[in-house]
């Protein structure tokens, strides 16, 4: 686990795998109230003994549903973009030997190209309201999933699970705090992802006890968005992102903060947003 302080005065740490982050909550997230109480079991998504299962082994459940929305989005190519160095009649730099040939293109500069090779991440928040139902929390992680394993066959792709939480909410020293995981792309781990991204418990139990004992207080709770505002915790959580995954430029995959509709309410929503992500990075379908 690597600390990280973040914007907004955001206490922050970055997991470099699933096994980093479970050893992280066994370790000193170990007595987190989200990871021993019982109560509410049916809510969380699972036992504490369950979670602590599904750490090493993953979500049948959940991999089962990221591959039957995979199996919805056989037919679809994508193409992402990267920046190279052309030779242009206008451009930041000159190119000598050209100039001095008398060739027209003799500047240089930087243009986007199209290059269905070039990296990618993809970066979730795995942040859900309250009320959001465990099966729409299941398509949304099936989606991202989806997205990964089809970009992952062709091109370099990074992944990351992320949440960002006020911890502590009622006390006196209320604190934001928000972590990153990046989980194994070659191979995909897909058991393992698939509950993190995809399983109730993970953000319910997991990502709750991890953000309390980031945030400085293991054995308290009282948990709420980022600046316990969930209009503000999107552009909060989002100003995060370089220092928690390292990534530039990456697709997020939101948090589902609503008590109404969502994008992910049926298996051919989810599969809808999927094609409208690619579609907007350039994808176009398979012939």
């Amino acid at each position: 686990m690597l600390p990280l302080s973040l914007p907004h005065d955001i206490r922050g740490a970055r997991f470099d795998s699933i096994g980093d982050f479970a050893r992280y909550l066994r370790g000193p997230a170990a007595a987190c109230p989200y990871l021993t109480d019982t109560s509410e079991n049916a809510w969380a998504g699972g036992t504490p003994a369950e979670t602590q299962a599904r750490l090493d082994a993953g979500s049948a459940k959940a991999t089962a549903a990221c591959d039957r929305l995979l199996g919805q989005m056989e037919s679809v190519g994508f193409a992402t973009s990267r920046f190279a160095t052309v030779a242009a009649v206008a451009g930041g730099a000159p190119c000598v030997p050209a100039y001095l040939a008398g060739n027209p293109l003799a500047m240089r500069r930087r243009v986007k190209i199209s290059d269905e090779a070039a990296p990618l991440a993809v970066v979730v928040d795995i942040g859900v309201s309250a009320s959001v139902k465990a099966a729409t929390i299941e398509r949304r992680g099936a989606a991202a999933l989806a997205l990964v394993r089809l970009l992952a066959a062709t091109r370099p792709v990074t992944l990351w699970a992320v949440s960002g939480q006020q911890v502590s909410r009622y006390s006196d020293h209320a604190t934001d705090a928000a972590f990153g995981v990046q989980i194994e792309t070659a191979p995909l781990d897909v058991a393992r992802a698939a509950w993190l991204l995809a399983s109730p418990d993970a953000f319910r139990r997991a990502a709750f006890a991890a953000c309390q004992t980031v945030g400085g207080y293991p054995g308290e709770r009282d948990i709420n968005w980022l600046q316990n505002s969930h209009t503000r915790h999107p552009a909060l959580l989002r100003d995060c992102l370089p220092a928690l995954t390292g990534c530039a430029d990456f697709l997020l995959v939101p948090s589902l903060i609503t008590s109404g509709e969502t994008q992910f309410d049926s298996d051919s929503d989810a599969a809808a947003w999927v094609k409208t992500q690619l579609a907007e990075r350039g994808a176009a379908e398979a012939a």
